[in-house]
């Protein structure tokens, strides 16, 4: 009937009542007085623990006699524990108001040095007497309303007995439904009365003290996820369950703030008919399909009309409704276990482990009802029902809960494997700059503008290389160059924006420097790499690089059902033109003078200034750089060997002098054959040489933009 997780859990609910109850049964129910006299002699305190003072006891009706009071008369004699509603006097029932006198007396045999009462709280005043000192009192007892106080304080009194003891007790009752000595008086040695009361209290304070941190732990929840209002019901019931368990028992909260007998049985009676509908509330948030909506409505129309009574009429009038209340509660229990057997059928989750808890509740509901009207000679267990029956409640919205958390664990963890995977297609940076967590938050038309240093690099001839190669070799081969590019670009705090074909563009925020750096190492790498290809019978490959830095546009382009993210601006056709260059030069590295100006000590890089170039659209020409580093040893050698020469060429070519600047160039080349760009200046110059100088000549180069 039960899952093999709920089985655990509601054997150690069931184990934690019996234990309860082995701990109120410690209190044997001992001999019963006969006519006012109780026969103790043959009971072993020591050995079969304390005893109830129940049976007969003289009873005297409308008196309030004191020790030494009583001469020998015939007395009355009424059942204690019980009420004195009924008991007839002249042939008529009492009713419940009026004062009245209890005497016992007992006997012992060696009884010890101290003894004690545990005097229960009675809903009147009291006054009790032993051995003709008073030792203890609950209220001010009189003959008149106008000079009785009602209080509900239980409490214990200890006092040296003797071998005949009396005990004389002032009951006066002017407010409540019913009146007389309803719970019994309990004697015991002082320990054990002590040791019952201390666990008395601290079994309530228990159960009071989980109570109110289930309470709070569900509003909490509730405050976190406000679409679950079972939680909200269940926080509610549990404080309202705390608060009415502070009114009964040994009554902590009044001894550490005294509170007046009225204020005291309102609370007691309005928690009891405010419990039903949130627990109510509590189902019908659990199992909405199984509930009927007339159910609820009732319950709640029947509540209402309680609860107003308890706080506008008086305490006799508001305490006299107890009994059809009860009527409410079995009713509503019933419809509780019925829509608590519709979800059972249908597969709800938790339901059994709710109906167990529901059923324990009932029964020590039955139970403390019956007990209250001393039809039974058991003892209160609602407090320990109702502990059993939130926290089977809170177990089951613990596993909702946790579930819940599995569930949202997995779907975070698929979620972080999914934005991995995005960002495989849009880099992190990307929505980092467009200041967005995620790419759920990427609207179209997010820009920002910043300052960046745009890498373009290309693989030379990749189109005949690609015509040799099947086209999964194709995607073999740039998967596996694109892989050795990429971490070194990422490296050097440098992000992707996308792959063209062969090409690639990395966007680097933070300095120009780690761009030039990324340059040089992925050309590094490019020999490394073409070491493996020529070992196993491949083509080895170059690749140029460009880099620029100027202000661009950082955002998303497109349509809202399909958008990319792009860069629009001057300085990424600009580094696009200068990786073109490459070829046209020679370069394996190509940067423009506004990249060189923003690396702060670029004396430590191996440059020469090849040209400057004018883009169209543009006023001012763009110096072109050759970046040495990186290329092959040899060829880096060779430049730096002949850069000095290189550029005393440059400056006749820029004066113009071509005839100087050619004979310049040819000097390079004789010991650099492989000088692609002094071949081309070269080149220029014999042409310059041939046809004149042109008009407007002033050494800049005219460049289409890209």
């Amino acid at each position: 009937m039960f899952s093999q997780n709920d089985r655990p859990f509601l054997t150690g609910g069931l184990l934690c009542l019996a234990l309860f109850a082995t701990l109120q049964c410690s209190k044997s129910a001992g001999p019963l007085a006969t006519a006012g006299l109780l026969d103790l002699r043959n009971w072993s305190f020591e050995d079969q623990g304390s005893t109830r003072l129940e049976g007969e006891w003289e009873f005297y009706w409308q008196q309030l006699r004191y020790p030494g009071d009583f001469v020998n008369e015939k007395p009355d004699f009424i059942k204690v524990k019980g009420d004195w509603n009924k008991h007839e006097v002249n042939g008529k029932p009492v009713g419940a108001d009026g004062h009245a006198t209890y005497r016992l007396k007992f006997l012992l045999q060696n009884p010890p040095d101290i003894m004690a009462l545990k005097l229960p709280g009675q809903f009147m005043s009291f006054r009790a007497f032993v051995n003709g000192r008073e030792i203890y009192k609950s209220g001010e007892v009189g003959s008149q309303p106008a000079q009785t106080e009602a209080r509900y304080r239980p409490g214990t009194a200890a006092f040296v007995p003797a071998t005949e003891n009396e005990i004389v007790v002032h009951v006066a009752n002017f407010t409540h439904r019913v009146g007389g000595l309803r719970n019994a008086i309990t004697l015991g040695t002082e320990q054990q009365i002590a040791r019952a009361h201390t666990i008395n209290l601290a079994f309530e304070l228990f159960v009071v003290g989980s109570l109110v941190i289930m309470g709070l732990y569900h509003l909490g929840l509730f405050s976190l996820r406000q679409n679950d209002s079972s939680t909200l019901h269940l926080g509610i019931f549990c404080l309202i369950i705390a608060l009415r368990n502070l009114m009964l028992g040994e009554i902590f909260l009044t001894t550490l703030w005294p509170l007046s007998y009225n204020i005291q049985s309102r609370i007691e009676y309005l928690t009891f008919y405010l419990a039903m509908p949130s627990v109510f509330l509590f189902l019908r948030s659990l199992y909405p399909a199984e509930f009927w909506k007339w159910a609820i409505y009732t319950i709640l129309g029947l509540s209402l009309p309680f609860s107003l009574i308890v706080l506008l009429a008086p305490i006799k009038i508001f305490t006299s409704t107890l009994l059809y209340f009860y009527i409410v509660t079995l009713l509503s229990g019933l419809i509780g276990l019925i829509v608590l057997v519709r979800a059972i059928r249908n597969g709800r989750d938790g339901a059994r482990l709710i109906i167990a808890g529901s059923l324990i509740l009932m029964a020590t509901t039955v139970n403390d009802i019956f007990y209250g009207e001393g039809k039974l000679d058991t003892m209160i267990l609602v407090p320990f029902g109702l502990f059993l029956f939130i926290l089977f409640q809170s177990y089951l919205l613990s596993a909702r809960s946790a579930a819940a958390f599995i569930a949202v664990e997995n779907l975070s963890a698929y979620l972080q494997n999914l934005n991995r995977a995005l960002e495989r297609f849009v880099p992190q940076e990307f929505l980092k700059f467009l200041n967005r967590a995620s790419i759920v938050e990427v609207n179209l038309g997010d820009q920002v503008q910043q300052e960046m240093t745009v890498l373009f690099s290309d693989i030379r001839s990749f189109t005949a290389l690609s015509e040799t190669m099947t086209p999964k070799e194709n995607f073999d081969f740039l998967n596996a160059y694109l892989r050795r590019m990429s971490p070194i670009i990422a490296t050097h705090k440098g992000f992707i924006d996308k792959y063209i074909g062969d090409a690639i563009m990395a966007l680097f925020p933070i300095s120009a420097e780690d761009a030039l750096q990324a340059a040089i190492d992925m050309q590094a790498q490019i020999i490394h790499y073409n070491a493996k290809r020529v070992a196993v019978g491949y083509r080895p490959i170059q690749i140029g690089i460009g880099l620029h830095t100027g202000t661009l546009m950082l955002g998303t382009i497109g349509g809202e059902d399909r958008m990319d993210g792009t860069v629009i601006a001057d300085a990424v056709n600009l580094a696009s033109r200068m990786e073109g260059l490459t070829k046209i030069y020679g370069a394996h590295i190509l940067i423009t003078g506004a990249t060189l100006e923003r690396i702060p000590d670029h004396s430590k890089y191996h440059t020469r200034l090849l040209d400057k170039v004018k883009v169209k659209g543009k006023s001012e020409p763009v110096s072109v750089i050759e970046v040495l580093d990186g290329a092959p040893q040899e060829e880096v050698s060779l430049k730096i060997e002949t850069r000095q020469d290189f550029e005393k060429a440059l400056q006749w070519y820029l004066k113009p002098d071509f005839h100087q600047a050619r004979l310049a160039f040819e000097k390079v080349l004789a010991i650099n054959p492989n000088d692609v760009a002094a071949r081309l200046f070269a080149s220029r110059c014999a042409y310059f040489e041939e046809h004149g100088v042109p008009p407007d000549w002033a050494g800049v180069v005219a460049m289409e933009s890209k």
